[in-house]
């Protein structure tokens, strides 16, 4: 496993990806640099998701490369995959818990993978994460007991549950409102890194990023890339889809 640590967090080379013979993204060339927020803008089904997947090996790749935290995830045997996948929290559009388990108990599962904590410490660390985003009375439920809010902020306290170096959230701010009405803050500002799927709804609403992106005059064919104050937008054309 390369231990080098590299500028930028995701790196994609003509990357393309897609499920059986269907190719969903082609030609996707950037880079997103550590430390940043950034947004992936663009029409619905044109591949936002399938690319947050592919970057840690969860759609099968289909030409060029990408790289996460310096990684090749393909290039990965089962043990080092295992160390790569806890530096990276993945919010699910629907949150992704087990709806077998309660709250705590789905966010006791990468503590108990990655970590040798007592049981003690790790119940306090699922407390302190959904204290973050107001689901400490939720902690006994099961995820079908939860509204469409309060699974978002379940599935981003899960994502966070490790404190990983980059997290990916799909669609992180549709439909979650805490419980005064307003969007939660979730603990945003413990994310050292994150890569967002329409995050500009939480993160940039003053300049709606997203109504008005324009392709940077540098950009290259694939993934276009916008700059905006400090959230970074990056739009995926029709023609990489």
């Amino acid at each position: 496993m390369d231990t080098t640590i590299s500028r930028y967090v995701i790196e994609a080379d003509h990357f393309a990806v897609g499920y059986g013979e269907r190719t969903i993204l082609h030609d996707i060339t950037t880079k997103i640099e550590r430390g940043s927020v950034t947004c992936i803008c663009g029409g619905s089904g044109c591949g936002k998701s399938t690319f947050l997947r592919s970057t840690i090996g969860l759609v099968p790749h289909k030409g060029g490369s990408v790289r996460v935290l310096g990684e090749d995830v393909n290039a990965l045997d089962e043990a080092e995959k295992a160390q790569f996948l806890s530096r990276v929290g993945f919010m699910y559009q629907n949150g992704g818990l087990i709806n077998s388990l309660t709250v705590l108990d789905n966010l006791k599962i990468p503590l108990m993978a990655h970590t040798q904590l007592p049981d003690d410490v790790i119940e306090e660390l699922v407390y302190h994460k959904l204290s973050q985003v107001q689901l400490t009375h939720a902690v006994h439920l099961l995820p079908g007991e939860l509204s469409g809010g309060m699974l978002k902020r379940a599935g981003f306290a899960r994502a966070m549950i490790l404190e990983p170096e980059l997290v990916l959230s799909d669609e992180p701010s549709a439909g979650a409102r805490s419980g005064d009405g307003r969007r939660p803050r979730c603990a945003h500002g413990q994310a050292q890194r994150r890569a967002w799927h329409d995050a500009h709804r939480r993160h940039a609403r003053p300049r709606q990023h997203s109504a008005h992106c324009r392709p940077h005059r540098h950009a290259r064919q694939g993934i276009c890339q916008i700059r905006r104050s400090a959230c970074r937008c990056i739009a995926i054309p029709a023609s990489a889809c």
